[in-house]
């Protein structure tokens, strides 16, 4: 008899597998308006070398490590992913992120450092 439970564990780790960019996108979205994140903002970060990982609030690093914990695997998680995610309700944000070499190179650190923060908690 095949193990039931086993089968909807794996359905239920490929459905996140599926959704997670969109829910890890959504969280970034919502993260950069609830703390009013414009462009200027993110010049200003990029400009003193600050880390949004750092900019979180404990209560929002503990969520993205429960989100990143979910999905497993956050080869995904890109630069390109990044931008993708914020370009439809930021769109200026994501074209400083096209338009700015150092503005590129900052995102870059920043999904680094995402990937090292949620890896350490795995």
């Amino acid at each position: 008899m095949p193990d039931f439970r086993n089968l909807g564990n794996m359905a239920i780790a490929g459905f996140v597998g599926l959704v997670g960019p969109g829910m890890a996108a959504g969280f970034l979205v919502q993260l950069l308006k609830e703390h009013k994140v414009d462009v200027q903002v993110i010049s200003q970060w990029i400009q003193e070398g600050r880390s949004l990982w750092g900019e979180m609030s404990p209560d929002n690093q503990q969520d993205m490590i429960a989100l990143g914990a979910k999905l497993h695997d956050i080869s995904w998680m890109t630069p390109d992913w990044a931008i993708e995610a914020v370009r439809k309700d930021l769109p200026a944000i994501a074209s400083l992120f096209l338009g700015w070499p150092k503005a590129r190179h900052w995102l870059d650190r920043q999904i680094t450092i995402i990937h090292r923060e949620l890896k350490k908690e795995s």
